[in-house]
């Protein structure tokens, strides 16, 4: 029977970076390294950290976590392969492992034996007549016109599916017209397992206690800076670390100081509550707040359990 109580409000962290294009990989490491830091609350047998442009964050050194952040590092970056493009990186947190999916449609379905199609859809040669064994040689003067003539039509066709098919990757690469809408697909296709592993949490009734929402967003190399191609470098690094500096800091204050609602860990599992990670996915895993940011100019004091 489902309880009737009023399911606890969901914490969201939300914060937004512009990034060059050289940086996105790195710094998209060194976001999602650090939340997992702060949340897998597990035992970690080698806690370690990154350097992103002079800023060291947090890393988690164990081979289960950085394979997840690697596969999606590398959704992201396909994600913000168009110029101009943003992204958003979705972390969410159940209050207990994840439970096994039942296998989909297509896992049921028993793939056919090839040998038993092969040789269903192709006769015996030894059975067959001699007239069947060699089909590509023509009989006659006739039949070899018609063969040419086929081979000729073929040509256009097969150029024209291979021209098609570089459109398509072109598009692709540019992150333009039917591209876009391809490439969501495909990024779903790569997460499937996440998207159906939400949609069955939400049809349990079992909600997520926190949500972290980072929205990234490519800029052109030194946008809007004049000057010498040192200069340029310099500001576009020295923003950069901004920007770094206040997500560390305000990550931070977050895993620190709001704790009330973190559920007890059951389980000595690396990762004793669930997480999904899912890039722009067509469907939001948790509803996104309206942002409230509070500036913070000094670290949180320490407390007791502190992570740092």
């Amino acid at each position: 029977m489902a309880s009737t109580a009023p399911a606890a409000k969901l914490e969201v962290f939300q914060a937004s970076i512009a990034v060059e294009r050289s940086y996105v990989r790195e710094v998209a490491r060194a976001v999602l390294f650090t939340i997992l830091f702060h949340r897998v609350l597990g035992t970690l047998s080698k806690p370690s950290t990154i350097e992103v442009c002079g800023v060291t964050f947090p890393a988690p050194a164990e081979r289960e976590l950085e394979e997840l952040v690697e596969r999606k590092v590398d959704l992201l970056v396909k994600a913000l392969s168009g110029e101009g493009r943003t992204a958003k990186l979705f972390v969410t947190l159940y209050p207990t492992p994840l439970p096994a999916l039942p296998p989909t449609q297509r896992a049921r379905q028993r793939p056919s034996t090839p040998s038993a199609t092969s040789r269903s859809a192709s006769p015996n040669t030894a059975d067959a007549p001699s007239s069947s064994r060699s089909p590509t040689r023509p009989a006659s003067a006739s039949a070899a016109r018609r063969h040419a003539s086929s081979i000729a039509q073929a040509a256009p066709a097969a150029v024209t599916s291979a021209l098609g098919w570089f459109s398509a990757s072109a598009r692709a690469a540019l992150g333009g017209g039917e591209a876009a809408g391809e490439a969501e697909g495909t990024r779903d296709e790569a997460q499937e397992e996440e998207v159906r592993m939400v949609e069955a949490m939400k049809a349990q009734g079992r909600a997520a206690w926190e949500g972290w929402c980072v929205e990234f967003e490519v800029l052109s190399d030194a946008v809007g800076m004049g000057g010498t191609r040192s200069r340029r470098s310099t500001a576009t690094e020295e923003r950069l670390r901004t920007q770094l500096n206040d997500f560390l800091l305000r990550s931070l204050h977050f895993a620190m100081t709001e704790t009330s609602h973190i559920p007890p860990i059951t389980t000595a599992e690396l990762m004793p509550y669930g997480i999904v990670v899912l890039i722009d996915p067509v469907t939001l895993p948790f509803t996104v707040p309206k942002p409230v940011i509070a500036e913070l100019k000094t670290f949180p004091a320490a407390s007791v359990g502190a992570r740092w």
